[in-house]
């Protein structure tokens, strides 16, 4: 029991992991250097210091950095002479890397490559990857632990720590260090063939699902593997391997077997296409019968504004989701310390209002998560329609823009290992376009509110009129010698006290 709740813990929290690995608030906040483009090169000879935050298509490290990279680029490499002294936190399609990493790895997209020349300076250097493939290379070594989710992993090299990997494919031909935990596809399929047509990755070879140790491998704790059918073990064990046979298959873990199977796949891919479909679709109808023009006023921002919409989206929503996480095991903590304080009068009651505070938040968060989806099928499918059919305007092109948009983001979304992509990309920009559209109506009120009277008004008294020079230099009344005061005899003659 032990062993399962361990696993079912670590399930649940490797997308926030995995997002919070990903989160830039901090490094956009911080970055000392931001760059941006189709082609970003830090040269041999450039040195950035701080953080740097790209949003390139296309980047390449010859140089060092002193602090993290950040950001979302399409394809990068870290270069045998290149320096990384802090981590790396990207969204990319490829990543390569040759040169020095000095602390975590954490990377979302298509592939990752870990190759022989690597090196991670941080004995407590840990591997986070959400990809189609990771791999690490034979003579590569990982100083840490690897958290992995995606198609395939394939260990050639050496990792000193655990391995927890959910995917189809793991396949091990170096050296593990640490426990192996890991949820794979039935190694009797031929799975692979499916994701290297739809992909047409040429340089990654695809692995067929199931489990593979080979001769060369070696795991010094125990494996641990969840599957329909055992794996192929062949290299040297600390301890017998712990097989758990898997209850039934799943779209995010395909069986495809061109002999048996492609019916039952092609059933569990449809059926998740209705129920995307009819969920999307009545939010979306919904929404455009009850608040049709806000639904539609992100949708200038996603034409105009797509990337920056994406990033606000993703740092948002990872900032929110932590929010959440946080307020749950904030209640869970108080419930727990009132009730070993025995103080069970309070403790219905307070269990009670922060159930419905964490059930509200919850709620808010999966319905915001479907309603920013809304608004990219609100767009995707208006673009279609407008190059299909024109727009007049009416409430027809509105309702069929939904209609197309929801149905292709449904196939999309849906797709066996890709899906995913689709899902968070949609997901990301709705969200980011929505917050734009807040905060510029946040700042229109602010800037056309009227500004309220102080509250306290006080009253001067009024000033007293200064006395002019010429009423202060009157000269005293004349004496004449009758009056004139004792000692003022002797005065010198037109002698005067005052000026004439």
């Amino acid at each position: 029991m032990v062993g399962l709740a361990r696993r079912v813990l670590t399930r649940l929290l490797l997308v926030l992991l995995i997002v919070s690995a990903l989160t830039l608030a901090v490094g956009v906040a911080s970055a000392r250097e931001v760059r941006q483009g189709d082609v970003c090169t830090i040269e041999a000879d450039e040195v950035i210091e701080g953080n740097l935050f790209v949003l390139c298509r296309d980047l390449a490290i010859w140089g060092r950095v002193e602090g993290n990279i950040m950001g979302a680029v399409t394809n990068a490499i870290i270069t045998d002479g290149g320096v990384v002294e802090g981590g790396i936190y990207l969204l990319a399609n490829k990543l390569d890397i040759y040169g020095t990493i000095g602390e975590n790895l954490h990377f979302a997209g298509s592939t990752l490559n870990i190759h022989r020349a690597a090196e991670f300076t941080d004995q407590r250097a840990d591997l986070i990857s959400l990809s189609l493939s990771t791999t690490i290379e034979s003579g590569a070594e990982l100083p840490g632990s690897i958290i992995g989710a995606g198609y395939q992993m394939v260990i050639t090299g050496t990792v000193r720590d655990e391995i927890d990997f959910w995917g189809s494919a793991l396949k091990i031909d170096g050296n593990v260090g640490g426990n192996v935990t890991a949820t794979v596809g039935s190694i009797d399929s031929q799975g692979g063939w499916l994701l290297d047509t739809l992909l047409r990755i040429s340089d990654v070879d695809i692995v067929n699902p199931g489990l593979r140790v080979g001769e060369s491998g070696r795991i010094d704790s125990l494996l641990t593997y969840t599957s329909p059918s055992m794996g192929e073990i062949n290299g040297a064990m600390a301890e017998d391997p712990l097989f758990i046979p898997a209850a039934r298959p799943n779209l995010a873990q395909i069986e495809l077997s061109q002999d048996d199977a492609p019916v039952q796949v092609l059933n569990l891919y449809f059926s998740q296409v209705v129920r995307e479909f009819i969920s999307l679709t009545l939010v979306g109808m919904i929404g455009l019968f009850f608040i049709p023009r806000p639904l539609q006023a992100p949708l200038t921002q996603l034409n105009s504004r797509p990337l920056t919409s994406l990033g606000i989206g993703m740092l948002s929503f990872i900032l929110w989701l932590v929010t959440v996480v946080v307020l749950i095991i904030l209640s869970v903590i108080i419930l727990v310390l009132l009730w070993l304080l025995r103080l069970n009068d309070m403790l219905l009651g307070v269990g009670v209002i922060l159930g419905l505070i964490d059930l509200g938040s919850a709620s808010l968060f999966v319905m915001t998560a479907f309603v920013a989806r809304v608004v990219v099928c609100l767009a995707i499918g208006r673009l279609i329609v407008r190059l299909l059919l024109g727009d007049d305007g009416s409430q027809r092109i509105l309702y069929l823009s939904l209609f197309v948009g929801v149905a292709l983001l449904s196939l999309t979304a849906s797709l066996p290992i890709i899906g995913w992509i689709f899902n968070g990309v949609s997901l990301f920009v709705g969200f980011g376009a929505i917050l734009i559209i807040l905060r510029a109506r946040v700042d229109q009120i602010r800037e056309t509110a009227p500004i309220p009277p102080p509250r306290y008004t006080v009253t001067l008294p009024p000033l007293l009129p200064r006395q002019s020079e010429e009423a202060r230099q009157f000269p005293p009344p004349m004496l004449d010698d009758a009056t004139r005061p004792p000692g003022m005899d002797n005065l010198p003659e037109g002698f005067n006290f005052w000026e004439e």
